[in-house]
């Protein structure tokens, strides 16, 4: 299906588990950027940290697909939750996605948008039902629900139901919607999946922390078999 495939991951860490998984990888570096790749089953597979927030993740995703060729991309990490069915170590797809902190509501237009583009952008189809059967032979019930993505970490009530009531948003995080756009604008497919770490309230700090690693290591788990299915 696919040949050459980007995995991202905001945090070091998401990496590193990628890194054990992929143990003979070779390392490409672009200025600051180090892109790791692995050839398997006939597949190129790269894989890199595109650090936390929306300018790097676009950065990253766009030198992925320009330099490297990249057929599709996915982009793998965690978020926080701001739906009540959605509990931590929660495995959730972005069905779309969308800028929360994108405001010119000054000039007549609604929050999210700017123009030229648009306010939500949908994750590839084939990939997400892909990674939905994988779930379901897991017996793993994978979540699909919409992304709010902003520069901020998200820690108060107050933020969380404003962001909730005006997207309609299940989670929370800070690089889904600009790796959206980047894939969006060069006609890339891709796909966005996260793991629930935190309620995104007052205690979304403590929770974060805690559940960071169980959160990398599961992504992978998945991410590596759907990769096996493309």
């Amino acid at each position: 299906m696919y040949k050459k495939i980007a995995i991202l991951g905001a945090m070091e860490i998401e990496i590193e588990v990628l890194k054990n998984i992929y143990k003979n990888y070779k390392v490409h570096r672009v200025e600051n950027i180090e892109i790791f790749e692995i050839v398997e089953d006939d597949k190129q597979i790269f894989f890199t940290n595109s650090q936390i927030g929306k300018v790097f993740s676009s950065i990253v995703t766009t030198l992925l697909i320009t330099k490297f060729n990249v057929e599709c991309v996915i982009f793998t990490g965690i978020a926080g939750s701001l739906n009540r069915n959605y509990k931590i170590l929660d495995v959730a797809i972005a069905s779309k996605l969308c800028q929360h902190d994108v405001d010119i509501s000054a000039f007549g237009h609604p929050l999210g948008f700017i123009p030229g583009g648009k306010i939500f952008l949908e994750s590839d189809k084939t990939l997400v039902t892909k990674l939905k059967q994988i779930g379901k032979k897991l017996k793993l019930d994978i979540k699909e629900g919409i992304i709010a993505t902003g520069d901020q970490f998200i820690s108060t009530t107050e933020q969380k139901e404003h962001i909730k009531k005006t997207f309609n948003a299940d989670m929370i995080e800070m690089e889904g919607a600009s790796v959206a756009v980047s894939c969006d604008t060069f006609n890339i497919p891709f796909i966005i999946t996260r793991t629930i770490s935190d309620s995104a309230d007052e205690e979304g700090v403590e929770d974060f922390n805690k559940f960071m690693t169980l959160a990398a290591n599961k992504n992978a788990s998945l991410i590596t078999l759907l990769i096996k299915e493309l």
